[in-house]
């Protein structure tokens, strides 16, 4: 009789190890399952402004399409503007020395 009575002491520790690891295991999910909505929810905010922000760069860039012949434009007249400045300093400076050397011949 005694080795029924042991047999039943260490089924009921088992039991209540299984209970307690079953516990345990059911307040992990609880925790697992809040994360997971939690982090649902942080992606589904970053999605949103992700979402937001290509809109807004779809805009600026069909503004930039948009302006593009105005860009190019303003683009190549400074580059006309630095050319005409340069190829100026140049006649000054020719035209200065050529004047510099023609009042110094007698």
């Amino acid at each position: 009789m005694n080795i029924f009575n042991s047999d039943k002491q260490e089924m009921m520790q088992r039991i209540e190890t299984l209970e307690t690891n079953a516990n345990r295991f059911n307040e992990l999910h609880a925790i697992c399952d809040v994360r997971h909505d939690q982090h649902i929810e942080h992606r589904r905010r970053i999605d949103d402004k992700i979402d937001d922000l290509l809109s807004t760069v779809k805009q600026i860039l069909n503004v930039l399409q948009d302006n593009t012949p105005i860009i190019d434009r303003a683009k190549n007249n400074f580059i006309t503007l630095d050319t005409l400045k340069s190829w100026s300093l140049w006649i000054a400076a020719i035209s200065g020395a050529i004047t510099i050397v023609y009042h110094l011949l007698p």
